[in-house]
């Protein structure tokens, strides 16, 4: 995706438009830890803009190494170099080249630890969860080509750290099963999970060896700040 929101064949737009959806909010998380919402907000849309007006995707390849690790490293460069808080473009002041729903950003970001963590834990934390949400959407296109969307949706709750106090002897009564049999598809589905989450880490590395100590990074990062408002 990031390769091909850098080219100029027919799948760039969408590629682009993919990659901002994905990955705004780490990147205006790490900027609102200096900036005010709004400032953060415009310098989030500017720093994607300097990357398509520099051309900067079109430069990266898989040997370049992670996309995490590029991504923080440019958003550092830019706020230091590139956009000073003063001349943060000001929304409706130019023709914007990407476009970001920006909707309840400042309240998400509100609801982080507002000391415990840095700029760069804070952005690493939300990279890890942006993957775990698009591992989540492969998740939900796969059961419903099977047409188990009710399955998914009962069990999906028993993968998250915030399961709540349902019960498997609960969750069978609603899909007409046993516990065991519910008890089993959670593990399928888990299982699911774990290769769909593998595939959107693999997109961002490039290297299926690399994919592993990817994954034990952004694991641990997950289990020490998982988001609050997840």
């Amino acid at each position: 995706m990031v390769i091909a929101a850098g080219g100029s064949g027919d799948l760039g737009p969408q590629a682009l438009s993919d990659l901002c959806e994905i990955y705004w909010y780490p990147i205006y998380s790490f900027l609102r830890r200096s900036y005010s919402d709004a400032d953060a907000k415009d310098l989030t849309q500017g720093f994607f803009e300097s990357l398509i007006r520099r051309d900067d995707l079109a430069k990266l390849t898989t040997e370049r190494g992670k996309f995490r690790t590029y991504l923080l490293s440019a958003l550092k460069n830019f706020q230091c170099n590139a956009w000073r808080r003063e001349n943060a473009m000001k929304r409706g002041g130019d023709v914007q080249i990407v476009s970001i729903n920006f909707t309840d950003a400042d309240e998400v970001y509100r609801s982080e630890p507002s000391d415990s963590m840095s700029p760069d834990v804070l952005f690493e934390a939300r990279f890890a969860y942006a993957l775990f949400e698009r591992s989540i959407e492969r998740l939900k296109v796969y059961y419903r080509g099977k047409r188990k969307d009710d399955l998914l949706e009962e069990l999906l709750p028993f993968i998250s750290p915030n399961a709540g106090e349902r019960s498997y002897s609960e969750v069978s009564k609603n899909l007409g099963c046993s516990e065991g049999a519910a008890r089993k598809a959670a593990h399928d589905i888990r299982n699911k999970l774990k290769e769909c989450f593998r595939a959107e880490v693999f997109e961002t590395v490039g290297d299926f060896s690399k994919v592993d100590d990817e994954i034990r990074y952004l694991i641990s990062i997950l289990g020490s700040h998982w988001p609050a408002s997840a």
